[in-house]
């Protein structure tokens, strides 16, 4: 009988293991740690990404990269960012991270506003907040956006 329950007990954390493993996504934390520091110190970061090595990464390593990159370049207009790939939305539209979705839909719309493509910027706002889910302060930002963009829209 103990040895009916000591099989019992291995195969379910076995079980309980295997299922856990296969979806998850891990990241390097070189790359984790840049994210995480991206919106406090964005030319510090953007360098230290710059001067990492690519050649090792796995596909999903190489869409976070794009990923920082393409949110870099929304955070400094001004500096000369490599261009931000469409594979990153894609991607993550792929992996259902809304979380990183919502960050790409919302940085974009600040691009358009500030180049005054009022009606991209409008539609930008409206994906992030699609990817918002339930964080209020989210979907606050991203109505926030859109009415930044009706009230000069109305302007002109």
């Amino acid at each position: 009988m103990n040895l009916k329950k000591q099989f019992l007990l291995i195969s379910l954390i076995l079980l309980t293991w295997a299922c856990d493993s296969g979806n998850s996504i891990h990241y390097q934390p070189a790359l984790l740690q840049l994210e995480d520091s991206l919106e406090q110190t964005p030319q510090k970061t953007l360098h230290a990404l710059w001067l990492m090595d690519t050649t090792a990464f796995r596909p999903e390593d190489r869409q976070l990269y794009h990923y920082i990159a393409y949110k870099g370049a929304m955070l400094l207009p001004d500096e000369k960012n490599p261009k931000p790939e469409e594979l990153s939305i894609g991607y993550f539209r792929e992996k259902g991270d809304s979380a990183r979705l919502y960050q790409l839909y919302y940085y974009l719309g600040q691009v358009y506003t500030g180049r005054f493509a009022w009606l991209r910027a409008s539609n930008s706002f409206a994906e992030a907040r699609k990817y918002a889910g339930q964080n209020p302060r989210r979907v606050f930002q991203a109505k926030l956006g859109e009415a930044y963009v009706y009230r000069f829209k109305m302007m002109y």
